[in-house]
Parts: structure tokens; sequence; C-alpha cells
């Protein structure tokens, strides 16, 4: 009896460490990825800013909240609808590319601004491809 006490205790005890130990691996992973979009948002700045002189014709846009509110990736020259043909002729087929909606909050116009941009220029370049605005 004294022996499965034992065992029960060292169960227990290991299970309470694998437990607290996953634990501070997933706060350790939403440290690294709050870090990793701080750091892209830091290189994406002066496009958003551009985006929010071109879109309030402002020489200095004043905004907050600045957020990637989605992310995905793609490989150019795989969609289904661009043809075997044009897929042979693009110099950029099977690139890599990312496509983003950063949000932003303009302050004097009361409004939440997404931005959308890619990579698919080629490299850590991105271009706005859109940007809608609403009111907040």
């Amino acid at each position: 009896m004294r022996k499965k006490l034992i065992i029960i205790i060292a169960l227990g005890t290991i299970l309470f460490f694998q437990a607290a130990s996953q634990s501070a691996q997933a706060a350790q992973n939403d440290e690294k990825i709050e870090l990793l979009e701080q750091a892209l948002i830091q290189q994406l700045h002066p496009v958003i800013y551009q985006s929010l002189q071109n879109l309030y014709h402002e020489t200095y846009p004043q905004f907050v909240d600045i957020k990637i509110v989605h992310i995905e990736s793609y490989v150019t020259g795989t969609s289904s609808s661009v043809s075997e043909q044009d897929r042979k002729a693009s110099a950029a087929g099977g690139a890599k590319v990312f496509s983003l909606i950063v949000q932003v909050t303009a302050i004097h116009h009361h409004e939440l601004v997404q931005i959308f941009m890619n990579n698919e220029a080629g490299g850590s370049t991105y271009t706005v491809t859109k940007v809608k605005t609403s009111k907040y």
C-alpha cells in the first residue's frame, strides 16, 4: 500500500512539473510572437506613415494602436487561375509572398484604417494594395 502511495505521489509531482513547464513555454512563445509583430511593425512604419500621408493629405499624420490583424503567405505562380504558360513566363514564379493587413487608429479623423499590403514586388519591400477606412 505504501509503495502505491509513493508511486501516486511521484506521478502527481511529475505531472505537476510537466504542466508548469508547458505553461512557461507557452508564455515564452506568446512573448516571441508579440516581439516579432513589434519588429515587423517597426520595419513597416515608413510604408504605414506614407499611406496615411497620402490618404489624409497631411505631412505629419497622427495615429495610434498599430497592429497586424491578418497575415498569410502564398507562393506566386501556383494559383489555379494562372495558366501554365503564365507561370513559365513569370520571373517571380515560385517566390514566397506575405500578405498583411495592418490596422491603425487615425487620431484626428476618428477612423480605423486598414492598410492592405504584400511583398510581391520582391524581398522585404512591401507595397500597399488597398486602404479601407471606417469611423469608430
